[in-house]
């Protein structure tokens, strides 16, 4: 558990729903006094994450997971349009509230979005977030089940690559056929 995923107000409620003093939670924490944890609840001593998991554990509240998992589906191209390789690869740890319940991740292999994602590093697509905004990245599919990883720029609307490599061109959307699969909510670079 981390510091901030304490939650004094629930605790609070808690305790008065329990009849459990403050004694009684500095007692159950292994805390020196009963001001010790006044001080927690009222933000002017630090928590640990011991404490912390001491004090949701004589409550009986269930501490919520800081992180989950996607799946890793395949390899899609930071590049020109090139066919998705899709095979899994294991899953990859997130943050629990990064993005919806259908993400997935992808890895990057290419350096048409260089300036924001290493080749090489893992992006994570939530494929219920398909409305077009502007400058963000979606991964797209063209009509040929090839795809590729693009900013979109809405004057002209268009998809453009973020990369050091002047081969790499964009495209305006009336010139090509193409499937949004999702927007790229999370990035993780290689370690």
């Amino acid at each position: 558990m981390q510091e901030k995923a304490f939650d004094a107000e629930l605790v609070k409620r808690t305790m008065k729903a329990r009849g459990v003093t403050q004694a009684d939670m500095a007692k159950a924490m292994r805390l020196t006094s009963q001001s010790a944890f006044s001080n927690i609840l009222r933000g002017k001593r630090r928590i640990t994450a011991q404490e912390a998991r001491l004090a949701y554990d004589y409550l009986g509240i269930p501490i919520r997971p800081s992180v989950r998992t996607v799946p890793i589906i395949g390899i899609a191209n930071a590049g020109a349009w090139r066919e998705a390789i899709n095979m899994p690869l294991g899953e990859l740890p997130i943050p629990i509230d990064a993005a919806g319940r259908d993400a997935f991740a992808i890895e990057v292999c290419g350096d048409s979005m260089n300036k924001l994602f290493a080749d090489g590093s893992h992006v994570v697509v939530d494929p219920r977030d398909k409305e077009l905004r502007d400058g963000k990245v979606y991964l797209i599919q063209n009509s040929e089940d090839e795809a590729t990883l693009k900013a979109y720029f809405r004057s002209p609307p268009r998809f453009e690559p973020l990369s050091d490599n002047p081969d790499h061109k964009g495209w305006e959307i009336a010139d090509h056929d193409f499937v949004v699969l999702g927007r790229v909510v999370l990035k993780v670079e290689p370690l």
